[in-house]
């Protein structure tokens, strides 16, 4: 599961930072935060960094690609990321809730064990139906 959100977070870093810094649509707006926000930074210094960043996205594998494409590539793979977290919660689901289930079968959010009129509890597969109807 670790191995899947760091993936799809992974993916999700070089879509936007190649957004930011490649697409012509976007680095006027980026460029003028930038210099807004760090007011040292002059022009050569950005084009500095948008070079090496350009390089970056060459040897990651995203630079080959037009704007449109590179996002489109990105985010279609965070998509397919999202579904394949979903589906092995899914899977992992039959292990951890029975047919009629229990205050065994709930994740507490106040970690208070004492309580027992804890409302806080939510059934796993009620989690796992809500993390499926939001996707």
């Amino acid at each position: 599961m670790n191995l899947l959100i760091t993936r799809m977070l992974d993916d999700l870093y070089w879509v936007m930072s190649y957004s930011r810094w490649q697409d012509e649509r976007y680095w006027p707006a980026f460029s003028s935060a930038l210099k807004r926000e760090h007011p040292s930074l002059t022009d050569d210094d950005l084009l500095k960094a948008k070079e090496f960043n350009r390089r970056r996205y060459y040897f990651q594998g995203i630079g080959g690609y037009e704007p449109d494409d590179a996002i489109a590539r990105g985010l279609a793979q965070v998509k397919h990321n999202t579904i394949v977290v979903v589906v092995v919660i899914g899977e992992a689901m039959q292990f951890a809730v029975r047919e009629n289930p229990g205050r065994d079968d709930t994740l507490d959010y106040d970690n208070d064990n004492d309580n027992d009129n804890d409302t806080t509890s939510i059934p796993l597969i009620n989690l796992f139906n809500l993390l499926v109807n939001r996707s």
